[in-house]
């Protein structure tokens, strides 16, 4: 047993048993994947944000065109237009927030990505070597609480874009019925 394979528990040192053209696959694949996933996600996400924001807008607009030539003359549904419009504005802001909150969401996990790159490349550049394996000084990378609470975080403002996404269809849904009920309760 060499100097080497003396490994302190008390630094922060890991080891990695891996060969170099391992970890440079590694890397390949995780940028490849990260960028497949992202361009995934963000054709999802703008088709989705896209959907609710024309959806609410256009009928917001559709009612103002109807507000404007058929209720001329009909005042005692202007209360009942006024909540539709109050509610489709409303499902208009939601999608504009659900843009907003996935773009935190979508930095956070990049963030989360870059640490593990982050590592991969220290594993590639290691010097030491000992029979087990590549010994790696990881005591400049955050530790895997930091990673956990940043993944914590990622999730939890995704939920919240998730929740203002519903709401924006939600509230659509809403306007339509204050619509309906308009005219018919009138």
């Amino acid at each position: 047993m060499n100097k080497n394979d003396n490994i302190d528990k008390n630094e922060l040192l890991q080891l990695i048993q891996l060969r170099n053209e391992d970890i440079k696959f590694m890397i390949s694949h995780e940028e490849t994947a990260s960028k497949s996933l992202f361009e995934l996600l963000s054709s999802i996400l703008s088709k989705a944000l896209t959907l609710t924001f024309m959806l609410n807008g256009g009928a917001a607009v559709a009612v103002l065109a109807f507000l404007g030539t058929v209720m001329a003359g009909y005042t005692k549904y202007l209360y009942g237009m006024l909540w539709v419009l109050t509610a489709l504005s409303f499902g208009v802001f939601l999608a504009a927030l659900t843009a907003a909150l996935s773009y935190v969401s979508q930095h956070l996990y990049c963030q989360l990505l870059e640490g593990g790159l982050a590592f991969l490349k220290l594993a590639l550049q290691a010097e030491s070597e000992t029979s087990k394996g590549k010994v790696l000084d990881t005591g400049g990378l955050p530790d895997r609480k930091y990673f956990d609470k940043l993944r914590a975080r990622g999730d939890r403002w995704r939920e919240y874009a998730i929740y203002s996404e519903i709401g924006a269809l939600l509230m659509f849904l809403v306007a339509m019925s204050f619509f309906v009920a308009t005219f018919r309760c009138y």
